[in-house]
């Protein structure tokens, strides 16, 4: 199997966590519409050096893939791909638990930029996150939550439900999206007081808000994206 140099992140951390040579793709019948290479694969599951990548297709209309790494993971990361009723592909991303000595390095916002950015190049307009919860500030408040505190930061975004949207001072109700509440002092302290879990989404077409900010986000942490 050949493998070209991955849109990947090239700086120090990506340089010695991210290695496509040393990822091992296995694919079990995937439509034939959506055209995935080794390379394809790789970069869209965000894998780490030394990761197995299994695809499987599922009737046509899903494909389930799992990333699985000892080394990193505490349990195997999965990717669910569906063709919704347009006939358009979007991701479900599921959430990553890496394992202690790795929570720190930004390994799961290195992977997300791959998926997204992969996703843009193969056409998969939408990805999805359920269930997660968004901390108000940029500090994470547990390991269980590792991560989830930069969600927006990378570009991620939720639509505020209307139980979320009647409980909110006359002052932010123009807010539709949680972006939007957490921008000003005043929803920030209200979101802070009133948290809850969220069904994320990342707009993955190119020139969009959501991948805007991811390139903001990569760019204020010095990384640099390998096109």
């Amino acid at each position: 199997m050949t493998f070209r140099t991955p849109r990947i992140l090239w700086d120090k951390v990506s340089r010695q966590y991210f290695d496509a040579k040393s990822v091992r793709t296995e694919v079990y019948g995937l439509p034939n519409d959506l055209q995935l290479g080794s390379v394809d694969l790789v970069s869209l599951s965000g894998a780490p050096r030394n990761s197995i990548v299994q695809c499987s297709g599922i009737g046509g209309v899903a494909i389930n893939v799992v990333v699985g790494n000892e080394d990193y993971f505490e349990d195997p990361f999965t990717l669910t791909l569906t063709r919704g009723n347009d006939q358009t592909w979007e991701a479900k991303v599921h959430y990553l638990r890496l394992k202690r000595d790795f929570r720190r390095m930004g390994l799961s916002a290195r992977m997300f930029a791959c998926t997204a950015r992969a996703a843009c190049r193969l056409g998969i307009a939408v990805l999805r996150m359920h269930g997660l919860h968004i901390e108000a500030s940029q500090t994470p408040t547990s390991e269980t939550w590792s991560g989830v505190h930069a969600a927006l930061a990378l570009g991620w975004d939720a639509w505020l439900a209307d139980r979320i949207r009647d409980r909110l001072p006359e002052s932010l109700r123009g807010a539709q999206t949680v972006r939007q509440l957490l921008e000003g002092d005043a929803g920030r302290s209200w979101w802070k007081e009133n948290p809850s879990s969220l069904d994320l989404f990342f707009d993955a077409t190119h020139g969009s808000d959501c991948m805007r900010r991811l390139n903001a986000y990569t760019n204020s942490k010095r990384i640099r994206i390998g096109q």
